[in-house]
């Protein structure tokens, strides 16, 4: 006998999801019942994916399933909602957004990057301040500026190196917000490209 879930859906859109999961929200249109409109999302990214979503009441109920999540890539997606009524001569868009999708773990193999860019980015220039850098760290370049840590000299190191501290103090008080944790004492500066 399976387990039935308890928990509540939430009414707004995922900001991220991890594949494999099973994903649920509802969408209250106020101007589109579900008894006369459909509502389609429409995600793409790394890979393309649509979800269409079932009538709950009124509102509309956009689900995926474990499997279905399975399916799809990680990375950074973009989504579009659009109802349309059953003879498509009418189509709105009615939600647009951002969604960030996170590989299953049990599908990840060894050697899995699990750091995001300004953390390894940070960790290269660290290691070559001080000394120790290996060779990948050596060879990691550095999007924006175009050429990697080794060919920095010790002014642009520095400046990189402030950029990414703030950009890896920013990233790690998302996630302590995203737990409901309170950041703390951090401050968080925001500097652009040197």
């Amino acid at each position: 006998m399976g387990a039935t879930s308890t928990a509540e859906i939430p009414s707004i859109e995922p900001l991220t999801f991890r594949a494999g999961d099973t994903i649920k929200w509802t969408k209250t249109l106020t101007n589109y019942s579900s008894a006369e409109w459909d509502l389609i999302y429409n995600f793409r990214g790394p890979d393309t994916f649509d979800v269409t979503a079932t009538a709950s009441g009124t509102a509309f109920l956009v689900a995926l399933t474990a499997a279905e999540s399975l399916e799809v890539g990680p990375g950074v997606y973009r989504y579009q909602g659009k109802v349309f009524n059953s003879d498509v001569t009418e189509q709105w868009t009615v939600a647009e957004g951002r969604v960030e999708i996170f590989p299953c773990m049990a599908d990840v193999d060894s050697g899995y990057e699990a750091r995001t860019p300004a953390r390894v980015s940070l960790d290269a220039i660290n290691a070559v301040i001080q000394n120790r850098a290996t060779q990948s760290q050596l060879e990691w370049t550095i999007q924006a500026a175009g050429r990697s840590v080794r060919h920095m000299g010790p002014e642009e190191l520095a400046k990189w190196l402030q950029f990414f501290q703030a950009e890896v103090a920013r990233e790690e008080a998302a996630v302590l917000a995203e737990r409901g944790e309170n950041p703390g004492n951090m401050i968080v500066v925001e500097f652009r490209n040197p």
